[in-house]
């Protein structure tokens, strides 16, 4: 064991960025070092608390506020101190961040009776039993041994658990769910007066700009005040990044900054609500508790800095939503993103982070460069995104179910929305009566799954397979099991398309941002948005019973 590594980034007399890597023991580490640690972060009112020997020290972000971090372990409390300024200083870790970590490693201490030998090894004998906060507690636990780096502990360290060793994919709520809040989401906003629906703006802005731009939560009540702005006839949104590694930037509560252009919509959404509330002069943020809570006329908890709409309060918000108005007002029934959706009427609930996952597979989609996506989405490494691809899947299929849905409402009229959507609500009879055909069906020439009205063919044919012909053809459900053959060779198809997606992204370092590339990565997308359309168009005929 040689010390928790920390990266160190410079410019060399070349000009070239130069990395190298320090390794920090407890040994190692000088008190010298973590007082001048400590003192710069207290000149820089980062830390509140009036001196290092202080069992809890507290800090304070204008952002979370008050957090306190309480060294109040039996034994091992010079080292916690020590390794809790290294996180700080050296791995430029937030301080909610080293809070967590520093619980994780006292609740280790506690568990291994301060850390006996003993009781590690009894630790380990049963780990395959341990649950998911456990094996976090260990993973902690494991880099503070790191840092103590003792001899003793060293058959411990290598037989601890990778936990975390691999990124873990985030669980988020199915597409279709989405799909549905966004109707009724767009419908509620549209049909209310803005006195009954303006408490939900701040909801509504964060799905506006967090379902095109992958923004996390914590982006959206960043925004500054002046965030919209119109410049030769388009529009711009400029955003905070708080994720950055420059320390200077973080021990001063500031983010690096980036601009994107945006729909007018989305513009005149961001001025209206401006409009409405009555900003001081002194204000940085776009979205403010105090100017929420005098214009909505609602009382929000957990109120600390009256300036800032915290990601805590915009998760109230949206669970508000989903009780007040999905569920009594649309009648919509909530599962957990864990469920199954039984029915049409049901849909999974959402978190604030899942609209950042569908920014991420929309944008893939859609052919845009990886390089693109990554700045987008803020992130450094542009193979990140590969972690968002798993749910390329399930935002297709989603995608495929809803456009079915749409073309059996249209095939199947008279019927209301909630009976179209059930699949025995269809029948070959609707399917007559919106050809207008009626017995002639039998008359017309037979073509692949179906019949064909067209008096020319097949001189007047615009498509390869008949059946995905819009204007002349009809569906016979007697050849139901065409389909599966359709639908086969429509698989394999889009598989091959979402594989190139990855190739290109785990291979941009090669591929570079050539023209050729953004070019096929334009036309793949058009082919999945083709195939989208021809499997949801299969799907509708699926619906049709005999």
């Amino acid at each position: 064991m040689r010390g928790i590594a920390v990266k160190n980034i410079c410019i060399n007399n070349s000009n070239r960025i130069v990395m190298s890597e320090e390794y920090y023991t407890f040994e190692n580490t000088s008190h010298k070092l973590v007082l001048n640690i400590y003192k710069g972060l207290k000149d820089n009112n980062v830390i509140i608390n009036s001196s290092y020997e202080d069992d809890t020290w507290q800090f304070y972000d204008s952002y979370h506020g008050n957090i306190f971090i309480k060294f109040d372990t039996l034994k091992y409390t010079k080292e916690l101190k020590y390794y809790c300024l290294i996180l700080l200083h050296f791995r430029l870790l937030y301080v909610s961040t080293v809070q967590e970590q520093i619980r994780n490693v006292k609740d280790g201490i506690f568990w291994s009776h301060n850390l006996e030998i003993e009781s590690l090894y009894e630790i380990l004998n049963n780990v395959n039993k341990l649950d998911k906060k456990q094996s976090r507690v260990l993973y902690y636990l494991k880099d503070f041994l790191l840092f103590l780096n003792l001899s003793n502990f060293e058959d411990i360290y290598n037989r601890l658990p990778r936990y975390h060793s691999e990124r873990n994919v985030r669980n988020v709520a199915g597409y279709y769910s989405a799909i549905v809040f966004d109707s009724i989401l767009r419908d509620y906003m549209l049909k209310t007066p803005i006195t009954e629906n303006f408490v939900y703006y701040p909801l509504f802005i964060w799905w506006e700009l967090s379902t095109i731009i992958p923004m996390r939560p914590v982006t959206i009540t960043l925004l500054p005040i002046d965030c919209a702005n119109e410049i030769d006839g388009k529009y711009y949104i400029t955003i905070n990044r708080p994720k950055t590694f420059d320390k200077l930037l973080k021990a001063k509560d500031e983010y690096a900054q980036q601009t994107f252009e945006i729909s007018k919509k989305v513009y005149d959404l961001i001025e209206l609500y401006k409009k409405k509330v009555e900003h001081d002069k002194t204000r940085t943020y776009l979205l403010s508790t105090r100017e929420h809570v005098k214009h909505s006329g609602q009382s929000i908890s957990r109120i600390n800095n009256p300036d800032i709409f915290k990601r805590s309060q915009l998760s109230d918000l949206l669970s508000k939503f989903y009780r007040e108005i999905v569920t009594k007002k649309y009648n919509y029934k909530l599962v957990e993103k864990s469920h199954d959706v039984p029915d049409v009427m049901t849909i999974q609930k959402m978190t604030l982070g899942d609209t950042r996952h569908y920014a991420f597979c929309s944008l893939m989609l859609q052919g845009v460069n990886p390089y693109i996506i990554a700045e987008l989405g803020g992130h450094k490494d542009v193979k990140t995104q590969l972690h968002y691809s798993t749910h390329i899947d399930d935002f297709i299929n989603s995608s495929i179910n809803t456009l079915a849905d749409s073309m059996a409402i249209n095939i199947c009229n008279e019927f209301d929305q909630s009976n179209v959507i059930n699949a025995d609500k269809l029948s070959r009879k609707n399917i007559f009566n919106f050809s207008r055909l009626g017995d002639k069906f039998y008359e017309l020439p037979m073509v692949d799954g179906g019949r064909c009205t067209s008096e020319n063919i097949p001189y007047t044919c615009l498509v390869d397979d008949c059946i995905f012909c819009l204007d002349h053809f009809v569906y016979d459900p007697s050849q139901s099991l065409i389909l599966d053959k359709y639908t086969q060779k429509i698989n394999q198809s889009l598989n091959a398309k979402i594989e190139f997606i990855k190739i290109i992204t785990k291979n941009v370092d090669s591929v570079s941002k050539s023209p050729q590339v953004n070019e096929k990565l334009k036309s793949n997308s058009e082919e999945i948005k083709n195939l989208i359309h021809q499997k949801a168009l299969i799907e509708t005929y699926r619906l049709v019973k005999e």
